[in-house]
């Protein structure tokens, strides 16, 4: 699982990345996590690079809402949980779609508990769709959707259900 952690206090950037190390290497899963100190520098990495964000809310320049909704604009497929100090924004999280909010300072029960919601999500979707990346962006299809795929000149073209 690729992660992007982002927060800009460094100590809160320190606790996370420990707390992914432990869990992974507990699952005996595979992990690559990068931190970011700054919103506006995630806002410029790579889309589709990542399919977990951790996200803080209360940022300078980009808050974490407005940045999962620039996420959003090129990602819909990937998870979005935020680790914040701030209640006030939970309900902003659903426009979002977030997998979880969870309020400072992270109880690494609470955490992990979110961690396994995003896997057994991640893992019972992809029994069932598949993501495509695009010049549009990344999007996933869901295989109940989808009614039969054809190859075309190095194209492949998705049928899907309306």
């Amino acid at each position: 699982m690729r992660i992007a952690i982002c927060d800009d206090d460094p100590i809160e950037l320190q606790n996370i990345s420990t707390f992914i190390e432990e869990y992974f290497k507990n699952k005996n899963l595979p992990f690559n996590c990068r931190p970011f100190s700054s919103s506006t520098e995630l806002a410029n990495t790579a889309p589709g690079e990542f399919d977990l964000y951790l996200l803080d809310v209360l940022m300078p320049a980009l808050n974490g809402i407005e940045l999962a909704k620039e996420i959003r604009s090129f990602d819909r497929a990937a998870h979005i949980i935020f680790l914040t100090s701030s209640p006030e924004f939970a309900v902003d999280s659903y426009t979002v779609k977030a997998a979880n909010y969870l309020v400072k300072p992270i109880q690494k029960d609470a955490f992990f508990q979110a961690l396994d919601d995003v896997l057994a999500t991640r893992h019972n979707e992809s029994d069932r769709s598949i993501i495509i990346k695009s010049t549009l962006g990344v999007h996933k299809i869901h295989l109940s959707g989808l009614i039969y795929a054809e190859a075309l000149n190095r194209k492949v073209i998705y049928h899907l259900k309306i």
